[in-house]
């Protein structure tokens, strides 16, 4: 029996399109319809450019780790703009054209005066602000869901949006992510932090002596069916219940 199709497959599909992107050094913007739509996320453990069209059919992205957010903050602002600023101009080579508006992700219900900050530092790198969304509403968005609850995973913040007929009817966020994954990981199989966070993005690919289980990760080591949050860097694996429950 062929099963069928979720709305969590299609996404892992198509951050899997958007992660392909990233083998090219130049992309033709011919075969995709135009004006393209950017998007910045100013996460805890990254910050992300994405580049769309007027499909959604990803086009581009780039990425750089940055510690310049906090639960929402930003507590680095000329450093979240010089990287900001980085991520720009390495697309705007590939794509072989300026990027000048884009929209931005806030966590839910962050202070006003924050909100205006996160702006601030994607206007410092050149951008024009068209749209502010929280988080988890986009995530709604991308993966079409009209009814029901998404939890966005995030570096430092996970944020939980009720969803009803398209509408998000609630949003509240709470200050724990994917960073402290990575310490309940450090701490429950005793590797350094930076070890545990490689052990969390790609469990397949830590140094030998320690579980590995091929069968169960796609591509790059990624374990796409159970959860992959591109940004915040986090997925749940199947060893799951070994961190968690003490098996």
């Amino acid at each position: 029996m062929i099963r069928e199709q979720t709305e969590m497959d299609r996404s892992n599909e198509y951050l899997l399109q958007m992660d392909a992107t990233s083998e090219k050094e130049f992309i033709d913007l011919k075969q995709f319809v135009l004006p393209l739509k950017v998007g910045v996320d100013l996460g805890t453990s990254n910050i992300v450019v994405t580049v769309l069209d007027q499909k959604n059919r990803p086009v581009a992205f780039e990425m750089e780790p940055a510690n310049v957010v906090k639960d929402g903050i930003v507590v680095q602002f000329l450093d979240a703009v010089r990287i900001l600023e980085k991520l720009k101009g390495r697309l705007e080579q590939r794509l072989n054209t300026k990027l000048e508006e884009a929209a931005t992700a806030i966590p839910p219900g962050i202070m006003t005066g924050n909100t205006k900050v996160i702006s601030n530092v994607v206007e410092n790198a050149g951008f024009h602000v068209t749209h502010v969304i929280d988080e988890p509403e986009a995530a709604a968005v991308m993966m079409g869901i009209r009814d029901g609850i998404v939890v966005d995973i995030g570096g430092g913040t996970t944020g939980v949006s009720a969803v009803k007929d398209g509408q998000i009817m609630y949003s509240m966020d709470e200050p724990t992510g994917g960073t402290h994954m990575t310490l309940v990981i450090s701490g429950a199989m005793e590797l350094e932090f930076s070890e545990a966070e490689q052990y969390k993005k790609k469990p397949g690919q830590l140094s030998a002596g320690f579980y590995h289980d091929p069968a169960c990760y796609g591509k790059n080591g990624a374990h796409y069916p159970f959860f992959y949050e591109r940004t915040g860097g986090t997925h749940l694996f199947s060893r799951r219940n070994q961190l968690f429950e003490g098996n």
